[in-house]
């Protein structure tokens, strides 16, 4: 989470009563940029259910869809 903190995607508040929340960015920043900031491009560079042996010619169920996503 401070991660996310760090790079302005989230805010956060110490003390008791603190804890971390979306700020004003937080709504525009697409969904891949958190994950390369929490699991790293590696997430991208695999299949999205760990199947070893998922390419075009044996592909998992979402491996369409999630090519849109990997970096090429």
């Amino acid at each position: 989470m401070q991660d996310l903190v760090r790079h302005g995607i989230l805010d956060s508040t110490k003390g008791p009563s603190g804890g971390f929340f979306p700020n004003e960015h937080t709504a525009d920043i697409p969904l891949t940029n958190i994950l390369k900031i929490t699991d790293g491009n590696l997430v991208f560079d695999q299949c999205a259910l760990g199947i070893k042996r998922c390419n075009a010619e044996h592909p998992c169920p979402l491996h369409d869809d999630f090519a849109a996503c990997q970096m090429k």
